[in-house]
């Protein structure tokens, strides 16, 4: 399976941690979260994604205690294998987030057990 502008692999997205702060967004349910997490990653189910990005900064700070990314910010989403992530880039794009993408086979692929 090929990237497209909207996906990124597991490498690129270690290479844009290493390069500094990137917000990722983990749109499992909460319930998926004891197998682990990416490192820094913030947990938004995917059908919350709408409402949780409409948000205010300061009430999404509030809620889900970091800065709420500006429109023109990379914003990384993942899930178990992609399906909800893909999911989570179209609905962050639909509220103006056009630089959404999502790892391409999610935290499977993430933590090698694919």
């Amino acid at each position: 399976m090929g990237s497209t502008a909207n996906e990124i692999t597991c490498e690129q997205l270690e290479g844009m941690m290493a390069d500094g702060r990137v917000p990722i967004f983990d749109v499992r349910n909460p319930d998926e979260l004891a197998a682990g997490r990416i490192v820094g990653s913030v947990n938004i189910p995917v059908d919350k994604v709408k409402d949780a990005f409409s948000l205010d900064a300061e009430n999404f700070q509030d809620q889900f205690g970091v800065e709420k990314p500006k429109l023109d910010s990379t914003l990384v989403f993942y899930c178990q294998l992609g399906r909800r992530g893909s999911a989570a880039v179209t609905i962050a794009q639909g509220v103006g987030y056009t630089r959404a993408v999502n790892v391409i086979g999610g935290f499977q692929k993430w933590t090698g057990e694919d």
